[in-house]
């Protein structure tokens, strides 16, 4: 986890997500507020890849992408 902290730490965006049939990919307090990543939420790794891409070209402030997937 400290490789993804040093990416984090560089103020480039990280989403976890997760390739399992069904279940959605949750905040978690003690991954995602220690190395300051973003859920997915219900979006399996390809499509949250399209939605940060969308995201990046709006923004790259990591609190407005965390809305941006919390809201789709």
């Amino acid at each position: 986890m400290s490789e993804v902290k040093k990416i984090t730490d560089a103020n480039i965006p990280v989403v976890r997500a997760s390739r399992v049939a069904t279940g959605t990919t949750v905040y978690d307090e003690l991954t995602d507020d220690v190395i300051n990543s973003i859920p997915s939420n219900s979006l399996p790794p390809h499509k949250a890849r399209i939605l940060l891409m969308l995201a990046l070209t709006k923004t790259s402030d990591v609190a407005k992408i965390k809305r941006i997937f919390e809201e789709y």
